[in-house]
């Protein structure tokens, strides 16, 4: 994959979350920067994510070194919708800059934070 790339989930990749059966939960996993290129794609997993309805959603961006603005607020809305449908949701991160991303969008109000974030 090319430098500057995110790599997301598709269907035949979801992993449960450990002792869960597929159903139950939903992994979406982001290496890379999230720009805004990949804007569409990451509204379309999460779309799919909280359409399946499963127990709980997972975004894992604890490879992803960058995260737009506009997709932090993609992101928010994913987390609205998913609450109002009882579906949890959880977004572990390992960089510093993402996790400021995410708190400037109102994603952290939303959702508190699951990972100790790293000095990255």
């Amino acid at each position: 994959m090319p430098a500057g790339r995110s790599r997301y989930t598709d269907s035949a990749d979801r992993r449960p979350a450990s002792g869960a059966s597929s159903s139950d939960c939903l992994v979406i996993q982001i290496t890379g920067e999230l720009d805004v290129s990949g804007l569409t794609t990451f509204r379309n997993a999460l779309s799919v994510a909280v359409d399946a309805a499963p127990r709980a959603v997972v975004v894992d961006i604890r490879d992803a070194g960058f995260i737009s603005l506009r997709n932090a607020l993609v992101l928010a809305e994913a987390v609205r919708r998913a609450t109002s449908h009882g579906i949890g949701i959880h977004v572990p991160t390992g960089c510093r800059q993402v996790e400021r991303a995410l708190d400037v969008t109102g994603v952290r109000m939303l959702v508190p934070r699951d990972s100790v974030v790293s000095d990255n």
